[in-house]
């Protein structure tokens, strides 16, 4: 039997990586600048996870609720569909006209862009559904 403190780090570890290559891969999609986009993707993916990541973690102590928690990992259909919720904001929700104008000074050029509003608690739910996707359920001490 695999102990429930080894559960909790490999799971953690999950999300950590996860949310690493998401912010790293987002970095180079994300006007693209050539070399330096692809030396500046780790280091703004380290810093946004140390960021964000313990903002999933802070979520996830909802689970220690008995009526939440029973009802997260009881039911994997909820997983299920905060993932796929999640993921279709993400992946289409520009297409699906949810975008937000904005104007670069730079390069003086106006681009559209998924909202914030949208975006982070999309980006949260994803995550916290890889982090603490139901499988069994690992004891908090």
């Amino acid at each position: 039997m695999t102990p429930p403190a080894f559960q909790r780090r490999t799971r953690y570890l999950l999300g950590l990586t996860v949310c690493w290559v998401f912010f790293a891969l987002l970095k180079v999609y994300d006007r693209y600048d050539g070399i330096t986009s692809i030396i500046g993707a780790p280091i703004v993916a380290t810093v946004l996870t140390v960021l964000v990541f313990p903002a999933v973690v802070l979520l996830g102590q909802g689970l220690r609720f008995r009526a939440l928690g029973r009802r997260w990992y009881g039911n994997p259909k909820v997983a299920v569909l905060l993932l796929t919720v999640c993921l279709v904001l993400l992946l289409y929700g520009e297409s699906m006209g949810l975008t937000h104008t904005v104007y670069d000074e730079v390069d003086e050029e106006t681009f559209s862009r998924l909202p914030a509003m949208v975006g982070i608690p999309a980006f949260l739910g994803f995550l916290f559904a890889v982090t603490y996707w139901p499988g069994r359920q690992v004891a908090e001490k």
